[in-house]
């Protein structure tokens, strides 16, 4: 439910907090970058971040992730992007689908549940652990649904 949920302008302490600074763009993460170079390190587009985090860890985690977890993450991510050079794929960002139709808001919603699941190292559904306070996330499916045909 995000409604309440409001649009800030971004400002230096946002980024200066962060142990991840995510951009749905490449102008967006250049922007970010260029106004806070120290956060480099840090800054990713999501699919960027998605493409490292799966060369880096093909396999589901065994745990719930927890904030050191994310740090230890992001840091290797960084270490291998450093290690590959700049890679600038066609399919860099994320559209945006303001003042598009529904159709292109559902796609991309079905795009960012794939990457969320993506990234976060998930393959599949996954059952919360009772032993655990912190739940896993649970990703049914890497494709989007395929919408119905007339025939």
């Amino acid at each position: 439910d995000l409604s309440g949920h409001l649009a800030r302008r971004l400002v230096r302490d946002h980024l200066e907090e962060a142990d991840l600074i995510l951009a749905m763009a490449a102008e967006h993460r250049s922007a970010m970058r260029q106004g806070f170079p120290e956060g480099v390190p840090r800054t990713f587009t999501l699919k960027e971040l998605g493409r490292l985090l799966e060369a880096l860890y093909p396999a589901p985690p065994e745990e719930a992730f927890d904030p050191d977890q994310l740090r230890r993450r992001v840091a290797e991510a960084e270490a291998l992007r450093r290690s590959i050079g700049p890679v600038q794929p066609l399919d860099e960002d994320v559209v945006d689908p303001l003042g598009l139709s529904i159709e292109t808001f559902r796609a991309v919603g079905w795009e960012l549940a794939r990457l969320r699941c993506n990234e976060a190292g998930f393959d599949g559904a996954r059952q919360p652990d009772p032993g655990r306070r912190r739940v896993t996330p649970r990703c049914a499916s890497r494709s989007a649904p395929t919408t119905r045909g007339s025939g």
